[in-house]
């Protein structure tokens, strides 16, 4: 079998008269061995961990050109420079088809019996020869709930199927519509994980036979992963009901154009204005993420602090739309692009098939509540024992000398009953008699976005004259240094539960902290104790350091829910994700990547084996029968293309 030698790293070394190569070995392959691992406290095991021996290839290349050969030698010895990685180019006869293979040079060396030619030596870690040109099936519609398509596939060898899938027609079932919700991080403000409460019109919805009148359909999609969001809704129908979801907003930043960007076309990168605080702010972004000005928003895929510009892998992201944005107009950063999904009726309540739904519900009352004030009425916990990483929570400590001295979490240290922020302070047995309880109980809340006032409702109690020395609702900007709001006087009278003397508060500018506490020396008097309890709690937050969120307008869904499989080999995928009309979902199995409308959507794929080191392989050398299936397909057109291989 003819093989032709033609580039390495894109240098012709076969062009028939200055060279002439021949690969001496074209089919040899890299060995590996297993690496048996010793585990901790166990037998030695094969972990499945492999070392790659890597395998030689040698070009004989020969200088044609006498009257130039040391140029063309000095020029070869460049081409081949130990240590230079390239493709070697190749084309094989039996199938008139060009591959490629990913080499590193190790040396080139003079024959010394024959001068004009030279032995390359280079070295691979890949098996098989890729084609140099990538193949294309004729386009694909689907219609139905299934369809099977067949690809001959080209080369010898196993390889990687990639698929384009884009939306043409939407089904009659499944999430019809959709609408971005755009959620800007504040400036400077590092909220981190928080309730946060969208407010929807589900009564007009509902009334246009769009939505569930339970709202059950209703579902926040993170476009980030492509994944469905924990939400819980109040007052569905109704002109303002309120979804409610866990958020994490991490320092928002903003940023202002040094130079206008064109209505239309691929950009390189924004400028922005070129100053020191300009070039802190890019510093401190993550390397990628998503920025916008009016309704587009583009995706960024690295930061210049240097040059103050984030660097714009598209523009236009998730279907906005293109605008121009005129020098000295300001971009925010997004964390979370945020999708609604509504509009199918066989769906119901997500929490109806999870019985951990609620273990992260938000504390706080969800009627009363909103992004500028949390509310704890009677009947809401103020910490959740059974779980501890629901939000919004307050923080508790305990510092006592004794066991009797306690944090409690139901009204009057009840069995059952209202929840409670609550201290106790008991006497305590020692062997010295008429030792002293010193103790300090709090309960803590932070604010990121700043507290300005606050309304408390609470109970105190003593059981004998003794009291404590600080019984307090106190304020901090940073954690560490603490200002009383109000203290609470000792209670009138003994062995009976009286409410508080204070409730509401103003909080000065910049605190970001509350604190209950009680704390100080108790004397001692056996079988005495004195408690301090919280039950209800109104906290208003600075609105101006809290992001509002806006919805950018609904459109037609398509709802990518699909299996797809090679029945060839039995290897399939599936995809659950939210997709608009007209717009590609595609697959990159060679690289293993996965966008919709240019970004990342890896997420949304599972395979049936997580093991498996690609999406969906091709069984080289022939038929291949791809099917896929989905409740409703409406219709879609899919691009299906891959890399031939061979050995």
């Amino acid at each position: 079998m003819l093989i032709t030698v033609n580039t390495f790293n894109g240098h012709n070394i076969n062009d028939g008269a200055n060279y002439r190569a021949t690969l001496l070995n074209p089919h040899g392959g890299p060995s590996a061995q297993p690496v048996y691992i010793e585990q901790a406290e166990a037998d030695s095991i094969d972990a499945g961990t492999y070392t790659v021996q890597t395998q030689t290839k040698v070009l004989n290349v020969e200088i044609l050109d006498k009257t130039n050969k040391h140029a063309l030698i000095a020029q070869l010895k460049t081409w081949f420079k130990r240590g230079t990685d390239g493709l070697l180019v190749v084309t094989f006869g039996d199938d008139n088809t060009t591959y490629q293979m990913d080499c590193r040079a190790v040396s080139v060396n003079q024959n010394p019996q024959h001068p004009k030619y030279f032995q390359v030596i280079l070295q691979t870690g890949f098996s098989a020869w890729r084609a140099v040109t990538e193949t294309t099936e004729p386009t694909w519609t689907v219609t139905g709930t299934s369809d099977t398509q067949t690809i001959d596939v080209e080369g010898k060898d196993d390889t990687y199927l990639s698929l384009d899938l884009t939306a043409v027609d939407g089904p009659s079932a499944g999430y019809l519509y959709q609408n971005m919700y755009r959620l800007p991080n504040t400036p400077g403000v590092l909220h981190g994980w928080i309730p946060w409460c969208i407010t929807v019109d589900t009564a007009t919805l509902v009334t246009a036979g769009k939505m569930q009148a339970d709202c059950d359909d209703l579902r926040i999609i993170d476009m980030n992963t492509g994944k469905e969001k924990k939400r819980w809704i109040v007052n569905p129908n109704n002109v303002a009901t309120k979804v409610w979801i866990i958020v994490n907003l991490q320092k928002g930043f903003s940023l202002t154009s040094g130079a206008a960007v064109a209505s239309s076309g691929a950009i390189d990168y924004i400028q922005f204005t070129i100053n020191d605080d300009t070039k802190l702010k890019i510093s401190q972004m993550p390397k990628t993420g998503i920025v916008y000005h009016n309704n587009e928003w583009f995706s960024y895929t690295n930061t210049d602090p240097i040059n103050c510009r984030l660097m714009i892998g598209q523009r236009g992201l998730f279907g906005t739309t293109e605008e121009s944005h005129s020098s000295g107009v300001t971009f925010l950063y997004i964390q979370n692009p945020l999708l609604m999904r509504y509009g199918n009726s066989s769906v119901s309540s997500p929490a109806s098939t999870d019985a951990l739904y609620d273990q992260h519900k938000p504390l706080i009352n969800l009627t009363s509540s909103s992004n500028t004030s949390w509310v704890w009425t009677a009947s809401d916990l103020f910490f959740d024992p059974a779980y501890p990483n629901r939000f919004p929570q307050w923080v508790f400590a305990r510092q006592a000398l004794g066991r009797n001295s306690k944090i409690f979490y139901v009204k009057q240290d009840a069995e059952s009953g209202d929840p409670a922020i609550g201290f106790k302070v008991a006497s305590f047995d020692s062997f010295a008699p008429n030792q002293p309880e010193v103790i300090t109980l709090f309960a803590k809340l932070y604010r990121a976005a700043g507290i300005t006032s606050c309304s408390f409702t609470g109970d105190k109690y003593r059981s004998n004259a003794n009291w404590i020395g600080l019984a307090a609702l106190r304020r901090s900007a940073d954690g560490i240094n603490w200002f009383n709001l109000w203290t609470e006087a000792t209670p009138g009278s003994a062995a009976s539960w009286t409410t508080w003397t204070r409730n509401s508060v103003s909080v000065a500018t910049g605190s970001r902290f509350l604190q209950l506490i009680l704390a100080g020396t108790y004397p001692f008097s056996p079988g005495a104790y004195a408690a301090f309890e919280a039950l209800t709690a109104t906290i208003n937050f600075n609105s101006s350091n809290i992001p509002t969120g806006a919805f950018l307008g609904e459109q037609d869904n398509y709802p990518l829910v699909v299996t797809i499989e090679n029945q060839t080999t039995g290897e399939s995928i599936q995809l659950d994700y939210m997709m608009r009309l007209t717009k590609t979902f595609s697959i990159d199995g060679e690289n293993n990547l996965v966008q919709y409308n240019g970004f990342n959507a890896f997420d949304s794929v599972t395979m049936d084996d997580e093991g498996r080191p690609a999406f969906i392989r091709l069984k080289g050398g022939v038929t291949n029968t791809i099917a896929i299936s989905g409740p409703d397909l409406g219709e879609l057109d899919i691009d299906m293309h891959y890399y031939a291989r061979r050995l």
